[in-house]
């Protein structure tokens, strides 16, 4: 009866400790789903989080291992190498991963983990796995990277959309980021519709303000809908002054010296 009793006091003080060990962090992902489906140009973001559930501060390190670095856009706002951090007794941390499938991605699936180390020993390990739907597969087939433009007028040009998938891809848009000041007037069409193999185009009207210097400037375009998005193209713009501009500037001018000396011949001086 005491070997029985002296055994189920060991178990009991067993059970309570790796209980307590298991409990001493949390590694919870959101969303839960560690296997998820992708098309190429998407992006895919997971949070973390890791909360230290002891009495003690504990050094932490949370790294993605076995993913190329093409496919890490973000990683908590730090490089692709491990991020280290402490947290105190009760203490938690957000960690964002954010995955971008390359447009010219030759995988079919991405399998990777998420590890998270305490005092340099891993304590988590998370398998996750992308299948990435090539059936979805938006391109810029055509987009001018010379632009010439003159400040204080409007200029159109073309972008010409490719769907290199096996299905229809709708509600095609265009995305631009531009210099300040300078606006899209107008996206004709605003939005359109590609069957698979299909090509489209897009009429853009530009302005650039006339406050803008004789400079060379850079904007770029993406094209994306709900399953699709393609890389960011980037164009080189070459900005000329509108020669109107110098010819108000040179009237002005010769009205304010012709006034100077109208006045002083006028009134001379006193």
């Amino acid at each position: 009866m005491k070997r029985i009793l002296t055994v189920l006091i060991i178990w009991i003080v067993l059970a309570a400790v790796f209980s307590s060990g298991a409990a001493a962090q949390t590694f919870a992902i959101s969303p839960i789903y560690l296997s998820k489906e992708a098309a190429v140009g998407q992006q895919v973001d997971y949070t973390f989080l890791i909360k230290n559930n002891e009495q003690r501060e504990h050094n932490y390190s949370f790294q993605i291992l076995n993913l190329q670095k093409e496919y890490i856009s973000s990683l908590d706002n730090k490089s692709f190498s491990e991020t280290n951090f402490s947290l105190a007794a009760g203490n938690s941390k957000k960690i964002d991963l954010k995955l971008k499938i390359p447009e010219n991605s030759k995988a079919d699936h991405l399998s990777f983990r998420a590890v998270l180390k305490k005092e340099g020993t891993i304590a988590k390990s998370l398998p996750l796995n992308i299948k990435i739907n090539k059936d979805y597969q938006l391109t810029i087939a055509d987009y001018p990277r010379d632009l010439n433009l003159i400040s204080g007028e409007n200029q159109s040009f073309s972008v010409t959309v490719g769907n290199i998938g096996t299905e229809t891809l709708k509600n095609i848009k265009l995305k631009f980021e531009l210099p300040k000041k300078w606006l899209i007037e107008n996206i004709n069409p605003k939005q359109m519709d590609l069957k698979a193999g299909e090509k489209g185009s897009f009429n853009v009207k530009i302005f650039v303000p006339s406050s803008q210097a004789a400079a060379n400037k850079e904007i770029s375009v993406i094209a994306y809908n709900q399953h699709s998005q393609t890389k960011i193209l980037i164009g080189s713009i070459t900005v000329k002054k509108n020669p109107n501009y110098f010819l108000v500037i040179l009237i002005l001018l010769i009205i304010m010296i012709m006034g100077t000396i109208y006045y002083f011949r006028r009134f001379g001086r006193r």
